[in-house]
C-alpha cells in the first residue's frame, strides 16, 4: 500500500500537466503552473557545432529547400573575448554569400569574456522559407556556436 501512495505522488505533478498543442508540429507539456516540463517536436534534431576565429558574418545552416524552414531550439554561443556594446553575437538569416542578401537579425546577446550564452527556447525560431542561418560574432579571438534545429514546413 505504502509502495502504490508512493508511487501516486510521484506521477501526481504528471497527471497534473496540461497537453498543448505547439505551434510547430509538436506537443508541450505544462504544469499545474503553466511551466513547460517537457516538449516534443515529432521530429529528430540536427546539431550543428563550430569553432572559429572569424569576426564576419559566417553561414552555419544551409538554406533548406523551398517550403521548408529552420527551426532552432537551443543555442550555445562563447568566446574567449568579452563582446563590446557595438558587436554583440548575433543569428541571422539571409540569401546569398554568408546571408549577404537581405539579411534580418533573429538572436542576439552580449557574452563576457571565457563566458557561454545558452539559450534553451521553449518555442523554436522559425526562420523563413529557404532562408540560410548564419552567425556573427564581431570580436576577435576563438568563439564557439552550438545550434539545435530542425527542418520542417
Amino acid at each position: 500500500m505504502r509502495r502504490l501512495l508512493l508511487l501516486a505522488a510521484l506521477l501526481s505533478p504528471l497527471a497534473a500537466a496540461a497537453e498543448t498543442t505547439n505551434a510547430v508540429n509538436g506537443i508541450q507539456y505544462l504544469d499545474s503552473s503553466n511551466r513547460v516540463i517537457s516538449r516534443s517536436y515529432g521530429l529528430d534534431p540536427s546539431y550543428v557545432s563550430t569553432l572559429v576565429t572569424a569576426t564576419a558574418m559566417t553561414q552555419i545552416i544551409a538554406a533548406p529547400a523551398a517550403g521548408t524552414s529552420i527551426y532552432v531550439t537551443d543555442i550555445s554561443f562563447g568566446g574567449d573575448i568579452a563582446n563590446a556594446t557595438a558587436t554583440p553575437a548575433t543569428l541571422t538569416y539571409g540569401t546569398g554569400t554568408n546571408c549577404a542578401t537581405s539579411p534580418v537579425v533573429v538572436w542576439k546577446a552580449w557574452h563576457p569574456a571565457l563566458t557561454t550564452i545558452v539559450s534553451n527556447l521553449s518555442t523554436p525560431i522559425k526562420i523563413p522559407a529557404a532562408k540560410a542561418l548564419c552567425y556573427t560574432d564581431g570580436v576577435t579571438g576563438s568563439k564557439a556556436i552550438t545550434l539545435t534545429y530542425f527542418v520542417a514546413p
